[in-house]
């Protein structure tokens, strides 16, 4: 008889990601009978070792529960400077911000060589945020009253007894495991707010708002920024503990069983990664890439001294083009559930552009109009799926998508001369709202078009076919982590 030879991405259906990992079927928790992958079983040596290998690793990890936070040989970690717009009128900048965490300490730790993923759950005393802040009104520099414009002082910021706990991706750096993805939460009992300042008598004051959850105009986005560094910090932590933990020492030197793990590992994450690329490029087929963002208008009224003070922004025909950059920026990190798979990745935009074709701002009846356009120098959004898979089907179904990050907007307006001093309020109010409409369009084009292609998608059936083109390489791109 002919032997009937499949084309190389027919192959795919049969290493992709889950039925590479159902190899290991007699070490993870068994799926129903039902639910069973028509796979070849791997050899139960290799199934003996992983469960071996998973012990030494945790001890290995649990060893160095104790992880001190540090930056250029200091505790003291720098954060970036953040502008806040407060309510209609004021700006409040926050400068010198530093980070100081008290050791974080590891409670569990369940290594998942199946995924190449680490389960991990501790918790930190205290993450302490120090710095300066200073509040203006810029319209009062131009007026009589400019001798009450402005305020300034120092905070004190401190995220208590923290419960953290969350996902760490691994792959393979030579002959050791390495850390690319860092996903954890952390979630204080206790937030205080300290503000240091002088009062109207030159004499120093001091007022202190106590929380038990991370909402306030200070303390959430102080605590966004935190959570992304502390993720960072701590994908350099583990890499460190890791550095000294060898893929040979884990298979005991067994040199068949460590050439096997590698390659099952490689290939696992090689064919899920391409899996979402794959949708990534079915999904971009239907994009718009330009779309439209919601006008949006803002009036207020506030008394400053003896000033009322009455304005208005405005911007309308707002438009978001470049979605059609969407990219794959990590490597995916999978956990198992009961008989379903959790995918998690992250995602991003090449390159990112919004505007609004006509833009107007008064204050005191004066202020500037015209177009303003924006450039984003870092965005991050987080993709979460679960696949399942039947004697006959696979079936995705998408539990995430959101845009997480929004770094280093860069705004340009026209029409500001002679009204420049109104631009860092401008500046400030307009990103600050535009964020919120540009997570929205995103979330809702990409996230509504994403779920239309998972709706009756067979991954037993779509991967017979090639993808569109081939997948990306993965970027390596700066960490950005989930936040609270």
């Amino acid at each position: 008889a002919t032997r009937e030879i499949m084309p190389p991405r027919a192959t795919h259906v049969l290493i992709f990601a889950l039925p590479v990992i159902a190899q290991l079927h007699a070490y993870i928790a068994p799926f129903t009978a039902a639910n069973k992958l028509p796979l070849p079983q791997t050899e139960e040596t290799l199934i003996q070792a992983l469960s071996e290998a998973q012990t030494v690793l945790m001890e290995a990890i649990l060893s160095n529960s104790g992880i001190r936070f540090s930056h250029n040989g200091t505790p003291n970690i720098p954060l970036e400077d953040m502008n806040l717009d407060v309510d209609d009128i004021l700006l409040v900048h926050l400068t010198n911000l530093q980070l100081r965490s008290s050791p974080f300490r590891m409670t569990s730790v369940k290594p998942d060589l199946r995924f190449m993923s680490l389960n991990l759950h501790g918790n930190i005393d205290t993450l302490e945020v120090t710095g300066n802040y200073t509040i203006s009104i810029e319209i009062m520099n131009h007026t009589s009253m400019a001798q009450v414009t402005s305020d300034a002082g120092s905070l004190n910021l401190t995220f208590q007894n923290l419960d953290i706990s969350g996902l760490i991706g691994l792959n393979f750096n030579n002959n050791n495991l390495q850390v690319h993805t860092v996903s954890l939460f952390y979630r204080p009992n206790l937030v205080v707010l300290t503000i240091f300042y002088i009062d109207e008598k030159g004499n120093p004051q001091m007022t202190e708002e106590r929380r038990n959850s991370v909402r306030g105009t200070l303390q959430e986005p102080i605590h966004t920024d935190l959570a992304k560094r502390m993720n960072l910090l701590m994908r350099e932590e583990m890499n460190k503990i890791l550095e000294n933990i060898t893929i040979s020492e884990l298979m005991c030197n067994d040199t068949e069983n460590e050439i096997n793990f590698k390659a099952i590992s490689n290939t696992r994450m090689l064919d899920t990664n391409d899996f979402i690329d794959y949708i990534i490029n079915i999904t971009k087929q239907n994009l718009t890439d330009e779309i439209v963002i919601p006008d949006f208008e803002k009036s207020f009224e506030k008394n400053v001294g003896f000033i009322r003070i009455r304005g208005y922004f405005r911007a309308e025909d707002g438009w978001l083009k470049n979605l059609k950059t969407l990219h794959r920026t990590s490597d995916v990190t999978m956990t198992q559930n009961n008989n379903t798979i959790q995918v998690q990745v992250t995602m991003g935009l090449r390159t990112l552009e919004f505007g609004y074709r006509r833009y107007a701002a008064k204050l005191l009846r004066v202020g500037p109009s015209g177009r303003v356009t924006a450039t984003v120098g870092r965005n991050s959004m987080s993709f979460r799926a679960t696949l399942e898979y039947t004697d006959s089907n696979c079936t995705v179904t998408l539990e995430e998508f959101r845009l997480r990050d929004l770094q280093d907007v860069k705004l340009r307006l026209t029409g500001l001369f002679p009204f420049n001093w109104i631009f860092s309020k401008i500046a400030v109010f307009f990103t600050n709202r535009s964020k919120f409409n540009i997570a929205t369009a995103i979330e809702e084009t990409v996230g509504k078009e994403i779920r239309e292609k998972l709706e009756g998608f067979n991954c037993r059936q779509h991967f017979y076919e090639p993808p569109i083109r081939d997948a990306d390489h993965v970027e390596n791109t700066e960490l950005t982590e989930n936040e609270i």
